[in-house]
């Protein structure tokens, strides 16, 4: 899994998935929002404490009209054993 960031600041441009290993290995490049790169863009690191995703959304500056746009990119990389989402 690779995360690309955009040329324009703080936020994440497309990710990457890379699925299977050796000749096998495929990769799925995803496109992203506009708000779901800001979102990815404030995930916290694995080493870092866990953050809900409201505070994630004010951090980024995303407005709960986006909530399910970011839904979607959230259960995508969940389903894609990417991130552990806590507390459902």
């Amino acid at each position: 899994m690779a995360f690309t960031s955009a040329a324009s600041g703080q936020k994440i441009a497309s990710v990457t998935l890379i699925t299977g290993e050796g000749r096998k290995c495929k990769e799925r490049k995803i496109s992203v929002t506009e708000a779901q790169g800001k979102f990815l863009f404030y995930l916290p690191f694995p080493t870092e404490p866990h953050q809900d995703t409201s505070t994630i959304l004010e951090k980024a500056g995303i407005e709960n009209t986006c909530i399910p746009e970011i839904l979607d990119i959230l259960e995508l990389l969940e389903k894609n054993k990417v991130i552990e989402i806590k507390n459902r």
